[in-house]
């Protein structure tokens, strides 16, 4: 059973912290559910759940990978 994620809150929670979201992309059952383009990179829905708590902890900016927050972002 897929639970219901509210996507719209999510990409407007990252937009309102200075990202730039793309698209949103539902992946299969098995994958994660879904992932976010945010700022140039695709980010499964559990690494931006870690890029918001992170912000929210100001652990990270929101030009620091939330895998590796002492990394910069890289943009293609």
């Amino acid at each position: 059973m897929k639970h219901e994620i509210d996507t719209g809150l999510i990409v407007t929670l990252l937009r309102g912290r200075g990202h730039r979201v793309g698209h949103v992309i539902p992946t299969p059952d098995n994958a994660g559910w879904f992932e976010f383009e945010v700022d140039g990179n695709l980010l499964t829905l559990n690494q931006v759940h870690r890029l918001l708590e992170a912000e929210d902890q100001h652990e990270v900016s929101p030009n620091r990978s939330p895998d590796r927050p002492d990394t910069p972002v890289t943009k293609p």
